[in-house]
């Protein structure tokens, strides 16, 4: 007998939902159609789908394979974009007068005890030979930029989600550069190469990414199933919620966001408001995240300005090696992008 083919399953529900009483007879015949149909087409992990099964009762489709997100989180931005030498102790501060205070530090200042919050003549006073340099917010952006750029060459879908943390759908790269591991180690290292001190995290979520990125390195979620788990421990500060909400989360003895979880939805989204709720609901897959791709400019065109005087040809090497990297990061996701 000739294979039975979609066509003729469409025109056999046609028939049935078309029919006042149908049949019980070509019912009977139907369903035997259905399952034949089932075991030609072989297909894995069968998921029923509502537009679907109203047209084809018994006929499953294929699972779409769960997004796969990788969060950057860049913490030191503010000190990378300077692209310091590690020989002598250099901050960053913001502010002015009395109220300048240190908002980042390189590895010879900390090692001094100096930390982001100090104050500048507290800073000065653990370090006198301390060199500082002021906060450049549109440095920074520059610099977000110039790596989602970079970023390209691994994904098409590359989004910029915050003034830290670049955003990268990576399912589709996992077979393409043979496998997590190899994926992971080769932007890692790259961004090494860049000079950036970064914390990676992978979720099936871009909101759980990034929640974990700032948690700590190395975090790694495959599957929506087990996202409640690890966001669970999470301290609610890393959900980047106003001070108000977390002050009064706080006087109800909410810490973490397994916390969150155990409060009644009705009466969490009516105290604290209705979108902390549908954020909640994104980071666990409940609701759809959908993000805005990343466009790169037309031209490649940087600006690496050292923070002092160099007399070294090392440290003038680091800044043209990041800006040569970042070129080439650029050209490579623009072959990608045009290919």
């Amino acid at each position: 007998t000739a294979p039975i083919t979609e066509a003729v399953l469409r025109k056999a529900c046609r028939f049935i939902t078309r029919a006042p009483k149908p049949d019980p007879r070509e019912t009977h015949r139907t369903k035997k159609m259905t399952v034949r149909a089932q075991k030609s087409l072989e297909l894995e992990s069968p998921v029923t789908t509502p537009a679907l099964t109203d047209a084809m009762p018994g006929v499953a489709v294929r699972a779409r394979p769960e997004k796969l997100w990788l969060a950057i989180y860049l913490p030191a931005l503010a000190l990378d974009v300077f692209a310091p030498s590690a020989s002598t102790p250099l901050a960053v501060v913001a502010g002015s007068g009395s109220k300048q205070r240190i908002v980042a530090a390189n590895a010879p200042a900390r090692h001094a005890g100096i930390r982001g919050g100090h104050s500048l003549n507290a800073a000065y006073a653990l370090a006198p030979e301390l060199s500082t340099v002021e906060r450049n917010t549109h440095r920074e952006q520059a610099a977000l930029t110039r790596l989602a750029g970079w970023a390209g060459q691994f994904t098409s879908d590359v989004s910029i989600d915050s003034d830290h943390v670049l955003l990268l759908e990576v399912r589709g790269s996992v077979k393409l550069f043979g496998g997590l591991e190899r994926l992971l180690a080769r932007i890692r290292n790259g961004l090494d190469e860049l000079g950036y001190q970064v914390s990676l995290s992978i979720a099936p979520t871009p909101l759980a990414a990034r929640w974990l990125a700032r948690a700590g390195d190395g975090h790694r979620v495959l599957e929506t199933a087990r996202l409640p788990g690890a966001l669970g421990p999470l301290p609610v500060s890393y959900l980047d919620w106003k001070d108000s909400v977390l002050q009064a989360l706080s006087q109800i003895g909410v810490t973490r966001v397994r916390d969150c979880l155990r409060l009644p939805r009705d009466g969490f989204a009516r105290r604290f408001g209705q979108a902390r709720l549908a954020e909640l609901d994104r980071a666990l897959g409940r609701l759809p995240d959908p993000r805005e791709p990343f466009e790169p400019p037309a031209r490649f065109d940087a600006l690496l300005e050292l923070p002092a005087d160099v007399d070294d040809v090392q440290q003038a090497n680091f800044a043209l090696n990041r800006l040569v990297q970042e070129l080439a990061g650029y050209l490579r996701a623009c072959c990608l992008l045009y290919t």
